[in-house]
C-alpha cells in the first residue's frame, strides 16, 4: 500500500475539520479529493504529505504544485526549475516538453498565468517524484486552458519512472474527472467521505462528453448541492 489513512480525525482548537478519514490509495492511483470550499480538503492533502499517526506511507519523495505557481520573479523559467532539480539539461527537458521550449530566458512577468503553471508542472516532474500532490493547481486559469494542462499533464504522468502515486484536490468535477483514477468527495461537518468511486477509463481516451464521465458529475452534483 502507498498510502493507508485509517480512521483520521483533525481538529484545529474546538473545531474538528475531518472525521474518521480512512482510505487506501495504492501504486498507480491517481487519487482526486473533491469537496466545496471550507471542507477540509486541502487539511487532508497537507496531512497526508506532512504525515500523522493514523496514516502509514511507504514512499521517502514528493513534490507538489500549488494554486500559485509560486516562482522566483529574478530567475528565469530555466532557473526556476534547474535551481530545484539541480540539471539544467532536465530542466530543459521538462519545460520543453510542456511546450516552453522557446520560453527558457524570460522572467514570470514576461508569461501568462497558464505559462506559469506549465513551469510549476515542469519544476515538480523534474524531480521525478514517488508521489505527486497537486493542491487546485489550475482553479484561476479559465476553462479552455485549464482542460489543456490537464490532458498536458496526463500525458506527462506516464513518463515519469519514479512516480508511484498522485493526490489532487479541487473543487471542479471536471477536473477531477479527467485525471482521477479514483474520485473521492468530502462533505458534512466535520467532513467525512461521503462518496467514492473508480475510473477505469484510461488516461489518453478521456473526454468530459463520455457517458461514465457525466453520470459521475451528475451524483457529484448532486451531492454538493443537496
Amino acid at each position: 500500500m502507498l498510502i493507508k489513512i485509517d480512521n483520521l480525525t483533525k481538529s484545529f482548537g474546538d473545531k474538528t475539520i475531518l472525521e474518521n478519514i480512512s482510505l487506501d490509495i495504492k501504486k498507480g492511483d491517481r487519487i482526486a479529493i473533491l469537496g466545496q470550499s471550507g471542507c477540509g480538503k486541502t487539511t487532508l492533502l497537507n496531512e497526508i504529505k506532512d504525515g500523522n499517526k493514523a496514516i502509514t506511507k511507504s514512499y521517502k519523495d514528493f513534490s507538489i504544485v500549488y494554486q500559485e505557481a509560486r516562482l522566483l520573479p529574478w530567475k528565469t523559467i530555466l532557473e526556476n526549475v534547474s535551481l530545484v532539480c539541480d540539471d539544467e539539461e532536465k530542466a530543459k527537458k521538462f519545460l520543453t516538453e510542456v511546450e516552453l521550449g522557446d520560453h527558457l530566458d524570460k522572467i514570470p512577468c514576461e508569461i501568462s498565468g497558464g505559462m506559469k503553471q506549465r513551469v510549476s508542472i515542469a519544476r515538480a516532474l523534474s524531480m521525478e517524484p514517488e508521489v505527486l500532490f497537486l493542491d487546485e493547481p489550475f482553479s484561476a486559469l479559465d476553462l479552455k486552458i485549464r482542460v489543456n494542462l490537464i490532458k498536458m499533464l496526463a500525458t506527462e504522468l506516464t513518463h515519469i519512472k519514479t512516480l508511484k502515486g498522485l493526490v489532487y484536490v479541487t473543487h471542479n468535477i471536471l477536473d477531477a474527472l479527467l485525471l482521477a483514477s479514483k474520485v473521492i468527495v468530502l462533505g458534512g461537518s466535520p467532513s467525512r467521505i461521503v462518496y467514492e468511486r473508480k475510473i477505469d477509463i484510461p488516461l489518453g481516451e478521456r473526454d468530459w462528453k463520455d457517458d461514465e464521465l457525466i453520470q459521475i458529475e451528475k451524483e457529484i452534483t448532486k451531492i454538493f448541492l443537496d
